[in-house]
């Protein structure tokens, strides 16, 4: 899922996504228990940070953000986590019973972009194949989907964005 939001000027860059999977737990109803999230990785989009263009690269090989849009706090804020929700996405929907639950695994890119007062939101939410499974959250890879989808972000028509 791809959203376009407003700025959250009060949100910190290593705190987004924190913000916006807390965000998604309260609209599935998950409880603030049953979240957990690792892997934060914050990516400096910035064109002139050397130190930082191998992460980018890693990440958002086909992104470019026109100079003129690009503030010093440009960046990408991605994590992973799991969510406990009931079965059909709302625990006031069905009973609070541990079998009508089950785990979810999401995974959150914020594309941080204060100059245009935007933050981009790609979200990508999977059923966890067991119970097993259940609330274990690991470590990225390079063979991810996610960092394969992310991959592929090109914006290719910046003018959605001027204010």
């Amino acid at each position: 899922m791809i959203e376009i939001l407003e700025y959250q000027i009060n949100v910190a860059n290593a705190d987004a996504c924190s913000y916006f999977l807390n965000d998604l737990a309260e609209t599935n109803e998950a409880s603030s228990l049953h979240t957990i999230e690792s892997s934060n990785i914050i990516v400096n989009l910035h064109p002139d940070d050397d130190s930082n263009g191998e992460m980018k690269m890693m990440w958002f090989p086909n992104l470019s953000i026109p100079a003129s849009l690009m503030g010093e706090q440009c960046c990408a804020c991605i994590t992973r986590g799991s969510q406990k929700v009931a079965q059909g996405g709302r625990e006031g929907s069905t009973t609070n019973n541990d079998n009508d639950t089950h785990w979810i695994d999401v995974e959150i890119c914020v594309l941080r972009l204060p100059t245009v007062q935007t933050d981009l939101l790609i979200t990508l939410s999977t059923p966890q194949r067991s119970d097993a499974d259940a609330g274990a959250v690991g470590q990225y890879n390079s063979g991810t989907l996610f960092q394969q989808i992310l991959k592929t972000v090109n914006i290719k028509d910046w003018s959605l964005f001027a204010s």
